[in-house]
């Protein structure tokens, strides 16, 4: 997770300056100036007073956002379950809104929607891939997929493959990722609900416009792949088509 990894370096980089800063020699630089009564004596403490907070909110960060890890390797994994991808959604969202309540240093917006980007495209990558894992038959036509390996049938998740496979079996593929996107979707609303109630101080009060761009892009083409796969359905059903009015039968050319 890109956003963890970077409070933990930036407080590993702090630490270190911050154990110079301790050495024998800076300590008797310090009093050199100090003694002195040099201009730069003041500027120089409020520079490591400034580090030494930098370094504490880095540290803050690191042990609340460090909470989603495990959330978001499920939501990343190649082989997780429909079931497995729900629940992380759920956790990683109601997750966040504690993050957000009490983390006394995380209250920098930007930072908060970048984590729901990093969920919408986590599952927007699930929704192309995750059931080409389990059903590469239904992806490549075929009645047997034993020369396929996970790794290869992701490749045929598209809306071209959806619209080979057999039209039952494409909705109940599209359905699948309709109800994961629109979980996410739900499970911020209620987060957002629940934080804004007990916490209006710390309210989210972004624009969940900007939150869902692949989600909302993403459940676009699953509605129209469906309404297609639906008509596709529905034509099948017809037994045959007769023209001739009154008559039908007697005047058909079908």
């Amino acid at each position: 997770m890109p956003q963890i990894k970077f409070w933990e370096d930036y407080e590993h980089n702090l630490a270190y300056l911050k154990q110079q800063l301790q050495s024998t020699r800076a300590q008797k630089v310090l009093r050199i100036m100090e003694v002195t009564k040099s201009q730069y004596h003041a500027s120089f403490m409020r520079l490591a007073a400034e580090l030494d907070v930098a370094r504490q909110t880095a540290a803050s960060n690191c042990v609340y956002l460090s909470t989603l890890r495990k959330h978001f390797l499920v939501l990343e994994s190649d082989s997780a379950t429909l079931a497995e991808v729900l629940d992380a959604t759920i956790r990683a969202t109601h997750t966040l809104a504690l993050v957000w309540k009490h983390a006394p240093h995380y209250t920098e917006t930007p930072r908060l929607v970048l984590l729901f980007h990093k969920i919408g495209n986590a599952l927007v990558t699930q929704v192309r891939c995750w059931r080409a894992v389990l059903h590469p038959a239904l992806l490549t036509g075929r009645s047997h997929a034993t020369n396929h390996t996970p790794t290869q049938a992701r490749r045929f998740m598209s809306h071209e493959s959806i619209l080979r496979t057999k039209p039952i079996e494409g909705l109940a593929l599209i359905n699948d990722a309709v109800t994961l996107l629109t979980t996410f979707k739900s499970a911020f609303f209620a987060a957002k609900s629940r934080l804004n109630s007990s916490k209006p101080d710390r309210a989210w009060r972004m624009q969940t416009s900007a939150l869902f761009p692949r989600v909302d892009a993403m459940l676009d083409r699953c509605n129209d792949l469906a309404y297609v796969l639906q008509a596709v359905l529905s034509f099948s059903t017809l037994d045959g088509i007769e023209i001739g009015g009154v008559k039908v039968r007697s005047s058909s050319f079908v």
